[in-house]
């Protein structure tokens, strides 16, 4: 739903490197015969929108500056507010010497104001030897907004129980780790926003300082906004990984060159959405087991029948037409309880890849439950051979990522589906490694091992080397055991049913995450099960995936 006119709730679909924006913006202004200082006065616009939007009954506020444009968009909107008749204090991380340009031009036309000299307290901070004092200074500035708040309000019912933080520290150019005196002051704010009594909000512009727009990497003492607004076009850090905690509610204002940005910009990544989630074709009268075909699953090994079970449940929720599995032979009467439809296989690697008829499979999933031990190689290596023998597409899970990893090999057909802990033994890095820039970590995995790489995580990222999408479905609800099996099922299962590889593993992890939401929607989070999800399949895909044309 658009909430105002200057921003919107509804994100775009691109997303951008921060770089594409800040090479770019002027020029697309420039077409429109805007300004760069009035762009920045339409940002700082919609910054008191959407702080009025959802604070209107605030008296006060705090407005954090630096010394670049984000500071000037800053300055713009204590210029609004202060004609509001709204108290504003402005903490200045520099002195007003530093400032040029724009953010200049702002300062002075805040500091003009007829509202100023009523409505305005300025706080410099403006040295590295103030640094050290920054955490007391913010302090005693958030005491001292309080203060104002309750002794210009008459009751308690006119404070509209918060304080508000504006964040304009630092922008979209932002990268690597925050210094004094910036670390103090994010601190500060963060350590604040915890302890106060008074509840206080956080709105960043355009990123919350801390965070690099353009890889999601968050620096020690990033700030944790409650609000961010992403201005022109979406920086697709925001949208992935640790920054989605920092964010908040993210909300969109396009300065009114947004349109024209996206025609003339090409975009480094996609938002899955309603929108633009690939579509199954609707099965045809005569469709038949055989033409949908046979899913081979292969893992839970002794003591692990859980996750197998559930990867074969949710392939056969998604439309899989045979299941077939691979387990251990003491997991084969808990697998058939309740579903009779699972069909079984061998549990001996020879056996189920030279005599055992594999004709009718048509896709392969590979690593739920498996485990490391010989019989997971036995089975691993046979089918790796296997898929790529008869050139089968593949998904490659759990265990048997840790197996690839040990053996690496390129494949253009499987689809391999990492949590960050396995992508980091894919890479040979670390955990942090891949979480400082995810987007990179999935391309150099795709890149290394060929086929589509699935990284999962807040904002689950998906790639074939060529084009990059973000999962906008999903919740905290999902981190419980069993989740990354459902996955892998309702991806084998598409296999059989799309055109790509691709289309499979978008709509599989889109619908994945929907099931969850709607879960989260009538229960709430906490006591998901990733069987929950299981159930919910069906109607899901029935509703959302199918062509209906």
């Amino acid at each position: 739903m658009v909430m105002n006119k200057t921003f919107s709730a509804i994100l775009p679909q691109q997303a951008y490197d921060a770089k594409q924006v800040q090479a770019n913006e002027a020029q697309i202004a420039d077409k429109h015969n805007i300004a760069m200082f009035e762009l920045m006065n339409m940002a700082g616009q919609a910054v008191f929108d959407l702080y009025q939007h959802h604070y209107p009954s605030t008296h006060a506020l705090l407005v954090l500056c630096g010394k670049g444009n984000n500071g000037g968009d800053g300055f713009i909107t204590a210029q609004l507010a202060i004609a509001q008749g709204i108290n504003v204090t402005v903490i200045m991380l520099c002195h007003s010497d530093d400032l040029k340009g724009d953010a200049l031009k702002a300062y002075q036309q805040l500091c003009a104001s007829p509202y100023a000299s009523e409505k305005l307290e300025l706080v410099a901070l403006v040295s590295d030897k103030a640094a050290t004092n920054v955490s007391e200074q913010v302090a005693k500035v958030l005491a001292h907004t309080i203060d104002q708040l309750t002794a210009r309000s008459e009751n308690e019912s006119a404070l509209g129980g918060n304080i508000v933080i504006i964040d304009a520290l630092l922008g979209t150019g932002f990268y690597g780790s925050l210094t004094e005196p910036y670390f103090l002051l994010c601190d500060a704010v963060n350590q604040q926003v915890t302890n106060c009594r008074t509840p206080i909000k956080v709105i960043s512009i355009d990123v919350p300082s801390g965070v690099n727009a353009t890889t999601g990497e968050v620096a020690l003492h990033a700030i944790r906004a409650h609000h961010t607004i992403s201005f022109i076009a979406l920086k697709k850090g925001l949208i992935t990984g640790n920054a989605t905690s920092h964010t908040g509610e993210l909300v969109y204002a396009d300065l009114t060159i947004g349109e024209s940005f996206h025609t003339a910009i090409s975009p480094t990544a996609h938002r899955l959405t309603f929108d633009n989630i690939p579509q199954l074709n609707a099965r045809t009268i005569n469709s038949h087991k055989g033409t949908i075909g046979q899913l081979l699953l292969i893992g839970g090994n002794k003591r692990f029948p859980g996750a197998i079970k559930m990867s074969a449940e949710a392939a056969l929720r998604s439309g899989a037409a045979l299941v077939s599995v691979c387990c251990h032979k003491d997991n084969r009467t808990i697998l058939l309880n309740n579903r009779p439809e699972i069909m079984l296989a061998p549990d001996n690697a020879e056996v189920l890849f030279s005599t055992y008829d594999n004709s009718k499979t048509k896709a392969l999933i590979i690593g739920p439950g498996l485990g490391q031990g010989r019989w997971a190689q036995a089975l691993f290596n046979g089918a790796i051979n296997f898929i790529q023998q008869r050139k089968l597409p593949a998904v490659i899970d759990a265990d048997a990522l840790t197996l690839l990893a040990k053996s690496p090999s390129l494949y253009q057909h499987w689809v391999l589906t990492p949590h960050p802990g396995e992508a980091a033994k894919l890479l040979n890095c670390s955990i942090e490694e891949v979480e400082k820039n995810r987007f990179a970590a999935v391309q150099a995995i795709q890149q290394k091992y060929g086929g589509i790489c699935l990284l999962k995580g807040a904002g689950t990222l998906i790639t074939n080397g060529e084009s990059l999408s973000i999962n906008t479905t999903g919740n905290p609800g999902m981190a419980s055991g069993g989740m990354g099996d459902v996955l892998s099922g309702i991806i084998g299962a598409l296999l059989l049913q799309s055109n790509t590889q691709l289309q499979a593993t978008q709509l599989a992890a889109f619908i994945h995450g929907l099931a969850a939401d709607k879960i989260a929607q009538q229960q709430g989070m906490i006591g998901m099960l990733a069987s929950d999800i299981i159930e919910r399949l069906p109607a899901l895909l029935n509703q959302y995936a199918f062509n209906k044309s």
